[in-house]
C-alpha cells in the first residue's frame, strides 16, 4: 500500500499537481479531482475542451456535472472497479487507488519516462545542449584560415614545432602554412635562421694605461664606499629618530583619546563649572532659592488643606452625634450600597447576554433544530453502542480469565500424568522395550508441548485479528460518517437551490404548482 501511494505521489509530481510538493498528501476530494483531470489531459488532449479546469467547484450543480464527466471518462478509458458518480464525489484514496494506478499506466510513454528521469541526467543533457550551441574552438594561428583570410607572420620568432621528419621542410609548420597560402612554394623556404648581427671590435689599451686606470678606479671605489657607509649611518640614525618620534606621537594620540573618553563621561555642567566657577555658583544659589520658595509654598498649602480636612471631620462628627448613628454602621451601609451597585451591573450584563442569546436563537431555523435533534439522537445511540461494547469486553475478559484458569488446571493435570508415566518407564529403561517406550513417551511429550504452544499462538493471533477488524470497522464508520456529512451538505445545498428556483418561478407565475408524481 505504501509503495502504491509513493508511486501515485511521484506521478502527481510529474503531472505538476498543485499539491505534489506538500509534506503530507491527504488526497481530499479537490486533490482527487485535480489528479484525475490532469491524467485525462495527458491521455486525451481533446478532453481539455470538455474539462477546461481542474478546480473543485463550490456550486453543487457544477460539482455534480464535473463528477459525472469524470466518471464517464473513467468508463471510456476502461478503468476497472467502482467508478460511479458517488465514488468520485465521496470516495477516498482507498476506493480509487486501483483506478489511479491504471490511469498512470495509461499515460503516454514520454511522460512516464520523464517522471523517472534523474535530475543528474537532466543536468547533463542541459550541459551538452549548451556546449553544442557554442562555436567550436579554433587555435589562434588557424583563425585566419577559418576566416578565409591571409595570415601574416608576426615579427617575433614562433616556437619550433617540427611537423615533418625530413630536413627540407621548415621546422615551424605555421611558417610553412603561411608560405603555402601565399603561393611562395616549398622550395624557396629558407632552411636556416637569420644570422645574428656582428659585435663591435674590442678596444685595445696599453699596459701602463690599464694599470693606472685600475688604480684610479680602486681609489674612487674606496672613496665611494666610505661615503656610502657614512650616508648609511646617517640614514640609520635619522630612521631611529623618526621611529622614536613616531612612537611618541602614537603615545600622545592614545593619551588624547583617553582624555576625550574621560571628558565624554563627565557631565558638561561640571566642565562648565570648572571653566567659570563664579557663574556656576551664582546659578546654583538661584536654583536653591527657587527650590526653598517652592517647598515653603507647598508646605503652606498642605497645612491649609489639613486644617480644612480637620474642620470638615469635626463638623461631620458633630452631625453624626446629632443624628445618633455610629461610624461603623455607616461603613456597612456604604459597603452594602457598593455591593448592590455591583449586583445591578451584573444583572444588566446578564440581561444584555440574554438579549444576544434570544437574537441568536431567533436566527436558528427549524433545520438547525432538526440537526441538533439528530445529533443528540446519534450521540445517544453512540453512547448506547459504547456501553454495549464495554459490556461485551467485560464478558470477554471474564471468559478469557476462566479459560486461562482452566488451561492452567489442564496443564497441571497433564504434567502430573506425564510425571507418573515417566517415573514408571524410568524403572524399565534397562529392557529394550522399556527404552522404546521411553523414546515414544518423550516424543509424545514434545508433541503435546508444541500443540499447546500452537494453541496459545493461535489464540493470540485471533485476538490480534479481532482488534484489527475492530479498527477497520471504526475506520469504515469514520469514512461512512464523513461521506454521510458530505451527502447531507450537498442535499442541503440542493434543497436551498430548489427553494430559490421555486421562489423565482413563483415570482413570475404565482399559480405555479409542482406536478404530482404518479
Amino acid at each position: 500500500m505504501e509503495e502504491a501511494d509513493e508511486f501515485i505521489k511521484e506521478a502527481c509530481g510529474h503531472l505538476e499537481c498543485s499539491f505534489a510538493y506538500n509534506d503530507e498528501i491527504e488526497f481530499s476530494t479537490p486533490q482527487i479531482f485535480e489528479f484525475l483531470v490532469r491524467c485525462f489531459w495527458k491521455i486525451d488532449a481533446k478532453s481539455k475542451t470538455v474539462i477546461p479546469s481542474y478546480v473543485y467547484p463550490n456550486v453543487i450543480t457544477a460539482r455534480l456535472h464535473l463528477g459525472n464527466t469524470i466518471s464517464t471518462y473513467l468508463q471510456k478509458f476502461h478503468i476497472r472497479g467502482d467508478t460511479a458518480l458517488h465514488t468520485v464525489l465521496y470516495g477516498n484514496i482507498n476506493n480509487l487507488r486501483s483506478a489511479f494506478i491504471e490511469l498512470i499506466r495509461k499515460l503516454p510513454v514520454d511522460s512516464s519516462d520523464g517522471a523517472s528521469q534523474d535530475q543528474g541526467q537532466q543536468f547533463l543533457g542541459a550541459v551538452f545542449d549548451n556546449l553544442e550551441s557554442q562555436p567550436e574552438w579554433v587555435p589562434a594561428y588557424c583563425r585566419g584560415l577559418n576566416e578565409t583570410q591571409k595570415w601574416i607572420l608576426p615579427n617575433n620568432e614562433p616556437e619550433l614545432l617540427p611537423l615533418f621528419k625530413s630536413q627540407k621542410y621548415p621546422a615551424d609548420p605555421r611558417k610553412w602554412i603561411s608560405q603555402y597560402i601565399n603561393s611562395s612554394g616549398a622550395d624557396h623556404i629558407p632552411t636556416s635562421k637569420p644570422s645574428k648581427p656582428a659585435l663591435p671590435p674590442k678596444p685595445v689599451f696599453g699596459g701602463e694605461q690599464i694599470q693606472q686606470d685600475s688604480i684610479e678606479g680602486q681609489t674612487s671605489l674606496s672613496e665611494e664606499t666610505d661615503e656610502n657607509a657614512h650616508l648609511q649611518s646617517i640614514f640609520d640614525q635619522k630612521l631611529d629618530e623618526y621611529k622614536e618620534l613616531q612612537r611618541k606621537r602614537f603615545n600622545v594620540e592614545d593619551g588624547i583619546r583617553s582624555l576625550q573618553k574621560k571628558l565624554s563621561d563627565i557631565d558638561p555642567e561640571l566642565i562648565e563649572a570648572i571653566d567659570n566657577p563664579d557663574v556656576y555658583v551664582e546659578t546654583l544659589v538661584e536654583k536653591i532659592l527657587k527650590l526653598n520658595k517652592q517647598v515653603e509654598d507647598d508646605t503652606e498649602l498642605l497645612e491649609n488643606r489639613n486644617q480644612e480636612a480637620a474642620k470638615k471631620k469635626l463638623a461631620r462628627a458633630a452631625e453624626l452625634k446629632i443624628m445618633g448613628v455610629h461610624s461603623e454602621e455607616l461603613k456597612r451601609v456604604a459597603e452594602m450600597q457598593s455591593a448592590l451597585e455591583g449586583i445591578d451591573e451584573r444583572i444588566e450584563d446578564n440581561i444584555a447576554m440574554a438579549e444576544k442569546l434570544k437574537e441568536r436563537v431567533a436566527r436558528i431555523d427549524e433545520n438547525a433544530w432538526r440537526k441538533i435533534y439528530d445529533f443528540e439522537k446519534r450521540s445517544k445511540d453512540l453512547d448506547e453502542m459504547v456501553r454495549k461494547q464495554e459490556d461485551e469486553m467485560f464478558k470477554m475478559q471474564e471468559e478469557r480469565a476462566t479459560l486461562r484458569k482452566q488451561e492452567e488446571r489442564d496443564n497441571e493435570t497433564v504434567n502430573r500424568a506425564f510425571a507418573i508415566i515417566y517415573n514408571i518407564l524410568l524403572q524399565h529403561c534397562d529392557h529394550y522395550r522399556g527404552r522404546l517406550a521411553m523414546e515414544s513417551f518423550t516424543r509424545i511429550h514434545l508433541y503435546s508441548m508444541e500443540i499447546l504452544e500452537m494453541l496459545r499462538n493461535n489464540g493470540a493471533i485471533k485476538q490480534i485479528v479481532l482488534l484489527l477488524q475492530s479498527e477497520i470497522d471504526i475506520e469504515e464508520q469514520k469514512q461512512y460518517q464523513k461521506q454521510f456529512e458530505l451527502l447531507t451538505q450537498d442535499f442541503q445545498e440542493m434543497s436551498n437551490l430548489n427553494e430559490e428556483l421555486f421562489s423565482q418561478i413563483r415570482l413570475q407565475n404565482p399559480d405555479f404548482k409542482m406536478p404530482l408524481a404518479e
